[in-house]
């Protein structure tokens, strides 16, 4: 078989091959792309019912005995579904501040110095999804700071000025000459001394 009897349509080895590698590259790139979409809409709906979640624990603070029961029931499955999307509870209370976890809505002077920058109170808890920070958590932190010891300042004794400076005696200076000064012609210094003529 002689080279000019190959079929042009006929396609060779390589250009199958690179064919193939495309087709497995675009796969993989499909495959990428749906995984972080899927990812994204699991965030944005984790997202969305964080709040209501945060309603839950409010409603259970503050509701009455007996319709305590049926939210707990309602806030354990809620709490259960979200932990099967990936989403951690982070609470913060009682541990020392982390500006990458915590977010600080407020500052309480305290007396302590080992409450220095610590949480006092959670707001709101915060959340991770997939190990990664969803939201901080909103924390109050305790601030302790150090109280300076002022010293009274020295009592002020008021100076005489006789005690500052003596009295001068006027004698011992000169005094600027106040009486009329003699005329004189302005241009006598400038002329030539002559005997007796004029000019």
């Amino acid at each position: 078989m002689q080279l000019d009897d190959v079929d042009p349509k006929t396609p060779d080895r390589a250009s199958l091959a690179r064919a193939l590698g495309e087709l497995e590259a675009a796969k993989g790139r499909v495959e990428r792309d749906a995984k972080l979409v899927a990812s994204e809409t699991r965030k944005q709906l984790v997202s969305e019912l964080l709040p209501v979640l945060d309603s839950v624990d409010r409603a259970i603070a503050a509701g009455e005995p007996t319709a305590v029961a049926g939210m707990q029931l309602v806030r354990r499955q809620l709490e259960a579904v979200l932990r099967g999307y990936g989403v951690e509870r982070i609470d913060a209370t009682g541990h020392t501040f982390d500006p990458q976890l915590h977010d600080a809505v407020a500052t309480v002077p305290v007396a302590d110095a080992e409450q220095n920058r610590h949480v006092l109170d959670q707001v709101a808890p915060g959340y991770r999804f997939n190990g990664a920070l969803l939201r901080p958590a909103k924390v109050v932190v305790g601030t302790y700071e150090v109280t300076e010891v002022v010293e009274p300042e020295p009592a002020v004794v008021p100076i005489e000025p006789a005690a500052i400076a003596p009295q001068l005696d006027p004698r011992f200076f000169r005094q600027p000459f106040r009486g009329a000064r003699p005329l004189r012609e302005p241009m006598a210094p400038f002329r030539i001394p002559h005997r007796g003529r004029r000019w």
